[in-house]
């Protein structure tokens, strides 16, 4: 167990900067995918954020569905009607 005066884990140390710099690099590509996207194409730019420019394939709306519905079940709980044989 850590002390309050223990200097933090290796692995900590490592990982939050990892972690930084691939979120700042996904950051960065996807201005410029987004910027791309607004200049190759007629949809303004809210469009083409909101909706992909229209290129979400079927397993990328499949694995949004499902990441929606276990949220939901998350926070809410599965519905009565669900668990009937309870």
């Amino acid at each position: 167990m850590m002390e309050v005066g223990d200097p933090p884990p290796l692995g900590l140390i490592v990982a939050v900067p990892i972690f930084l710099c691939i979120n700042i690099a996904m950051a960065v590509i996807g201005s410029r995918w987004m910027n791309r996207l607004s200049h190759d194409s007629s949809e303004d730019v809210l469009t083409a954020h909101y909706l992909g420019g229209r290129s979400f394939g079927p397993w990328l709306t499949l694995g949004t569905m499902f990441a929606s519905l276990f949220s939901g079940f998350t926070i809410i709980g599965i519905p009565n009607g669900a668990v009937s044989t309870l």
